[in-house]
């Protein structure tokens, strides 16, 4: 009977060792979903510094988008095998590109999101994202012990945490948001110098040069909008070039990033793409009468052909291409643009790059925004619905690792130092020089956490010295603000942005389209062109738009 009983009592201890075994088992495979894992944090042998022993013994198979996915990607480069080797990790790339919101919306409906990326969310928000299972959320607890020094920039401001906290559940965020400690004008407006010497149109205020060369030059005083009209007539009339056709425009434009192209005109008229204060309550810009005035501006200037007619159909690319193949004389681009190495296929470095002949001229633009208002730049990063606790674990390590180690976050920009780049005096003290014709590579980085220690890019001394222009007085005093802004996340704009979006986007585009393009009567359709608005939900955005705190209340 003794025996029986060892026999019985074996067989219950095998029974709840094998238990503790398979729920331990199902607990690492476990993909969590909208959740947190209470264990994840206990990762075995998991230091969280790359390089350490044991640190990362379990190998991860991780798909990641970058702006540089989009056509950019080596295969094998030195950067990823770098990455790779540090961590642990083989990353595959996705190739979308996330200004699309075609294809945002098309990976999202492919089931093609990869595991970790940055990207827009197209018309959804970050939170119908979770509720459509596309994404997962992050627990605050993985953030403060695997990506510390960015839970510390979080802690720096008070809408870090707030802003992509989930109302579900308050610790944990719906997304890594992108960061830019900037202390500078977000644009600047950019005129062909050569062309208006050719013109015989002199700047205002005093010329001052940025360049040993000579070819960039700024101003603190910029053009009147009389002024800047006629600058635009006389690029498209007057044969700036001086090639004896008639194959040039004062601008050009491309959808549907209106601050891009048309803020300098509307900027004139004290309105840029922000909500702004209208009849003593918040509206939007594009439901405004400024905006409708502006409309009317526009239409005259596309008319007279001073305005790039193919803009309908330009897009980022072919912009870029037409300012500079010596066809566009205005433009407004950011700041970031003027020296920055990753910035070299893009004007105005492409312009000069392209046209040795060329100079440009970079005033005080009417129109933008202060980029310190919110240091979030727009771009998130989402992690996939099915990925696991300890995936994300290895993710936000990546994460701490590209954008807060010293070595990392200038090599996963500028690749290989003596192959693709060299220093042009003691190193980190002096500028970044690509070397020419270097091997290519896939920059991973992206600079999409900039903080103000740890900014590679100011490396440059041209970009610096732009940067410190855009802080002045001259230049920072023409920002337009947003009337209000929902800092806290305490309304549910976004909620009600993410139902009505897409539609009233469709609307906004092919009226503005069609009005500067001249085929209809802006004040005869004006008020149908509301009403269609209204149908499609703006009403109930500007309804949480007036519940948001003030902006100027919230800077003070």
């Amino acid at each position: 009977m003794a025996r029986k009983r060892t026999i019985i009592l074996f067989i219950l201890i095998m029974a709840i060792v094998l238990a503790a075994c398979s729920s331990k088992d199902n607990n690492n495979n476990k993909e969590n979903i909208g959740g947190s894992n209470p264990d994840a944090t206990k990762a075995p042998n998991d230091t969280g510094t790359p390089g350490a022993a044991n640190a990362f013994d379990k190998h991860f198979d991780i798909s990641y988008l970058s702006t540089f996915f989009n056509t950019n990607v080596v295969e094998g480069d030195w950067v990823t095998k770098q990455l790779e080797e540090k961590l642990n990790i083989t990353i595959k790339p996705v190739k979308v590109d996330k200004s699309n919101k075609q294809q945002v919306e098309l990976m999202y409906a492919s089931g093609e999101m990869p595991d970790f990326g940055w990207q827009g969310p197209g018309a959804n928000t970050p939170e119908s994202l979770i509720e459509q299972e596309v994404t997962r959320t992050i627990p605050r607890s993985m953030i403060e012990k695997y990506a510390p020094s960015y839970a510390k920039l979080l802690d720096k401001y008070p809408q870090g945490w707030k802003k992509y906290e989930s109302k579900v559940h308050p610790d944990e965020q719906l997304a890594l948001s992108a960061y830019a400690e900037d202390l500078s004008i977000s644009m600047m407006a950019f005129y062909r110098l050569d062309w208006l010497e050719n013109l015989g149109i002199k700047p205002n205020g005093e010329l001052k040069s940025l360049d040993q060369e000579g070819r960039i030059w700024y101003t603190d005083t910029g053009f009147t909008k009389d002024e800047h009209v006629n600058i635009l007539r006389s690029f498209s009339q007057d044969d700036p070039n001086k090639n004896n056709k008639k194959d040039t425009y004062g601008m050009s434009a491309f959808s549907p990033y209106f601050n891009w192209t048309w803020a300098q005109l509307s900027g004139y008229a004290g309105f840029n793409a922000n909500n702004l204060e209208e009849d003593g309550k918040t509206t939007d810009w594009y439901v405004s009468n400024k905006y409708k005035q502006f409309l009317k501006e526009a239409q005259a200037l596309y008319k007279e052909g001073s305005v790039d007619p193919e803009f309908f159909t330009t897009d980022w690319n072919l912009w870029n291409e037409k300012i500079a193949g010596d066809r566009v004389g205005f433009w407004l681009t950011q700041s970031d643009y003027v020296g920055a190495s990753y910035a070299l296929d893009r004007v105005p470095q492409l312009l000069l790059n392209t046209q040795p002949h060329a100079k440009i001229l970079i005033t005080p633009s009417t129109g933008t925004t202060l980029t310190t208002l919110e240091p979030y730049t727009g771009n998130i990063a989402l992690i996939r619905a099915d990925v696991s606790d300890e995936k994300l674990i290895r993710i936000l390590q990546w994460f701490e690792y590209m954008y807060f180690d010293p070595d990392a976050m200038i090599y996963t920009q500028y690749g290989q130092e003596g192959i693709n780049y060299t220093w042009e005096g003691e190193p980190r003290k002096s500028a970044i020089l690509p070397i020419k014709d270097s091997p290519a590579f896939t920059p991973m980085n992206g600079n999409y956490i900039a903080t103000t220690e740890t900014m590679s890019w100011t490396l440059n001394p041209l970009f610096t010295k732009v940067k410190a222009i855009g802080s002045s007085e001259a230049y920072s005093k023409l920002a337009i603000l947003p009337h209000r802004n929902d800092f806290l996340n305490q309304t549910k704009y976004r909620e009600v942005s993410s139902e009505v979006s897409a539609s009233i986007d469709t609307i906004v585009n092919e009226f503005q389209f069609n009005a500067i393009g001249g085929k209809l009567d802006i004040d005869k359709e004006w008020d149908s062109y509301l009403k269609k608005l209204n149908d499609a939900g703006e009403q109930k955005l500007l309804e949480e738009l007036n519940k948001m705190p003030l902006t100027a209340d919230y800077i003070k």
